[in-house]
Order: C-alpha cells, then sequence, then structure tokens
C-alpha cells in the first residue's frame, strides 16, 4: 500500500486529514519483515483469546467511543449493558475511530475521572 491509499485509510478512521507524522507512524511496521502477515494474523485470532466473562462483566467498566465512528459505529441495541455491573459510557465527538489519538487529552481525562472514582 502506497503513502497517499495509507494516508486515506487513517483519514477515514480520523475523520480529518492525517499528517504526515500519523502517516508514517502507521506505516512504518508493515516495513519490517513478516509485519503485515503477523498484524493480519493477530486480527483473526480473536476467537482464541478467552475470557472469562463472569469476571470480566462483574468489574466497573469504562466505554469510551468516538462518535460517529464510521469503521464501527456504536449501536446500544448490540451492548448487553445488563450483564455489566456498572458500565460508564464517554462518547467523543468527532474522536472517529481511533479517539484515544484524536482527542487524546479527553480520553485521558475520562480514565482519571473513572479510575479516581
Amino acid at each position: 500500500m502506497n503513502k497517499e491509499k495509507f494516508g486515506e485509510l487513517i483519514e477515514s478512521a480520523y475523520l480529518r486529514k492525517a499528517t504526515n507524522e500519523e502517516i508514517e507512524g502507521y506505516m512504518k511496521p508493515f516495513g519490517m519483515k513478516n509485519s503485515a502477515s503477523s498484524i493480519l494474523h493477530w486480527a483473526h485470532a480473536e476467537s482464541v483469546i478467552r475470557v472469562d466473562k463472569l469476571t470480566l462483566y462483574s468489574k466497573p467498566t469504562l466505554i469510551i467511543w468516538g462518535n460517529p465512528d464510521p469503521w464501527v459505529p456504536f449501536d446500544i441495541k448490540k451492548v448487553d449493558t445488563t450483564a455489566f455491573k456498572k458500565i460508564t459510557f464517554k462518547f467523543i465527538d468527532g474522536g472517529g475511530h481511533n479517539p484515544q489519538e484524536t482527542q487524546p487529552e479527553l480520553v485521558n481525562t475520562y480514565i482519571n475521572e473513572f479510575i479516581n472514582n
């Protein structure tokens, strides 16, 4: 994938034009031998990860979501909120698919507030 196409991909997640530094930061790992195939293999490994749902759902949970997220749109109907003892949602307007990258200060504020409460 060339730099222009990579930039378009990132921009679709960020909901804004990607900087040269951001594009190069995402492209760099793909330049390493076998990294692209490793990333794809990891992405398909989800089914082998075992999570004890009872333990997971018994803990206070913070979900931060970019709004809108063009890659994984949020649908409250697909979230079993009753399974969680305590769940907190924080939506970041204009955060896109990567709010931790597009608005890191706000993400960090939400995480700090959650941890301190």
